[in-house]
């Protein structure tokens, strides 16, 4: 989502147009003609989720180095 809002912020059609053609179809089924191009969107779409993945981690990590955290824990003890 946040791809299809710079590119429509920044007005970039081609781009919104190469997005949207990375997105399954209404009937469920993945993008693409062959097998082949199923497996690229499959591993893009895997990329990105680990990704995301990785970055709450991260978030994660941060939070719990807070005083506010460690303030919580104690109280929970």
């Amino acid at each position: 989502m946040r791809r299809i809002n710079a590119a429509y912020e920044a007005h970039d059609l081609d781009a919104l147009q190469r997005l949207e053609a990375e997105l399954p179809s209404k009937d469920g089924a993945f993008p693409g003609a062959t097998i082949s191009a199923r497996i690229a969107w499959a591993a893009a779409q895997i990329g990105r989720l680990e990704q995301t993945l990785a970055g709450i981690q991260a978030d994660i990590i941060r939070l719990k180095a807070t005083d506010k955290y460690r303030m919580h824990e104690k109280a929970q003890a």
